[in-house]
C-alpha cells in the first residue's frame, strides 16, 4: 500500500500596490526621521533673518522644474490659490472647510506650521501621515537632487511640491493653496 504523499505549497503574498512603497534606490530614505531631516537642511527662506534678494531668490523657474520633473502634478487638480499680505492662511483653512461641508474632498496647503510640519498638508482635515510623507519624499528625491546640481530648490518649494503631490494621489475635487513669498 502507498503511502500518499502531501505536498504543501508556499503561499504567494501579493506585492502592495501603494504608492508609499519602498523605493528600490540606494539613496531613498530608509525612514521618516532620516527624509525629514534631509528636507530641513533646505534653504528656507521662512526662516532667514536676511535676506539677500536677486533675479533666482523668487523666480518660479526652478520651481516650474521640479514640478517637471515630478510629472506635472499640479495640473492634475484643480486649485484655489489665496495670495495676499495677511489672513491667507485663515482664508484658505475657511474656504476649505466650507467645501468640505459641501461634500468635497479637500486639499489644503498652507505655511507656516505651528507646532508640526504635517500641518501644512491636510486632506479632508486630516494632517498628511508619517508614512505618506516618507513615501513622498521617496519618490521627489531623485528629482530634487537632479534639480540640485544647477538650481537647488528650497524648503517650500519642495513642501509645495509634495502637497501637490499628495493632492494627486488622494484624488482631492480641489486644492487650496496658500500663496508663499512673493505670491509663488
Amino acid at each position: 500500500m502507498a503511502k500518499s504523499v502531501k505536498t504543501t505549497r508556499k503561499k504567494r503574498t501579493k506585492k502592495s500596490t501603494s504608492r508609499v512603497a519602498t523605493v528600490k534606490s540606494k539613496k531613498a530614505f530608509r525612514n521618516y526621521k532620516e527624509a525629514i531631516k534631509y528636507l530641513f537642511e533646505k534653504t528656507d527662506y521662512e526662516k532667514e533673518t536676511s535676506l539677500r534678494y536677486n533675479i533666482t531668490t523668487f523666480s518660479l523657474d526652478r520651481m516650474e522644474k521640479l514640478l517637471s520633473l515630478l510629472g506635472h502634478p499640479h495640473k492634475k487638480i484643480h486649485t484655489a490659490h489665496i495670495a495676499g499680505t495677511k489672513g491667507k492662511g485663515s482664508t484658505a483653512t475657511m474656504l476649505a472647510k466650507m467645501l468640505e461641508a459641501n461634500n468635497y474632498t479637500v486639499g489644503l496647503y498652507t505655511s507656516p506650521h505651528v507646532i508640526n510640519l504635517h500641518e501644512r498638508i491636510m486632506v479632508n482635515s486630516q494632517m498628511i501621515s508619517e508614512p505618506a510623507m516618507l513615501g513622498l519624499l521617496n519618490r521627489a528625491y531623485r528629482p530634487i537632487e537632479r534639480l540640485a546640481k544647477t538650481n537647488p530648490p528650497t524648503f517650500f518649494e519642495i513642501m509645495t511640491a509634495l502637497a501637490f503631490m499628495h493632492f494627486a494621489d488622494t484624488k482631492v475635487d480641489i486644492a487650496v493653496i496658500e500663496t508663499g513669498l512673493g505670491g509663488r
